[in-house]
C-alpha cells in the first residue's frame, strides 16, 4: 500500500509519487500474548465534545499472566470522560481533571 505524500514532502521531493517509508506494524493485542506485563502506563484524553464517554482507558483479559503496574488516566481539558483506568478498577476522569485517577497494580 502506498502512502500519500504530505505537501511538505512534495515540495522537497517533486519526483516522488508516494511515501517510501514503511508503515509500522499494528500493536499486538494483549489477547495474543501468552504473558503480558506493563509498567508506568498513562492514558491521556483530549475530547472536543462534552458528550464523549468511554467506559475504561485500558481493557485486558482476565488472566493470571496479565499484569499492570503504575497506571494513570488524565483528562486534558473539560470535555468528555473516561469511567475507569483499567477494566472496572480506578476512578473516573469526570470530576476535576487536575486530580487524575491512578491504579498502583492490576489485578
Amino acid at each position: 500500500m502506498k502512502n500519500k505524500l504530505t505537501r511538505r514532502e512534495k515540495m522537497r521531493h517533486p519526483g516522488l509519487t508516494h511515501n517510501p517509508k514503511p508503515r509500522p506494524p499494528p500493536p499486538t493485542p494483549v489477547l495474543a500474548c501468552p504473558r503480558h506485563e506493563a509498567w508506568g502506563l498513562g492514558v491521556y484524553s483530549v475530547f472536543r465534545n462534552r458528550g464523549v464517554s468511554l467506559t475504561r482507558a485500558i481493557e485486558v483479559p482476565n488472566s493470571p499472566n496479565v499484569r499492570f503496574h503504575s497506571m494513570i488516566t488524565v483528562r486534558l481539558g473539560n470535555n468528555g470522560e473516561i469511567g475507569t483506568v483499567i477494566d472496572n478498577t480506578g476512578g473516573s476522569t469526570a470530576g476535576n481533571p487536575r486530580v487524575p485517577p491512578k491504579v498502583a497494580s492490576f489485578p
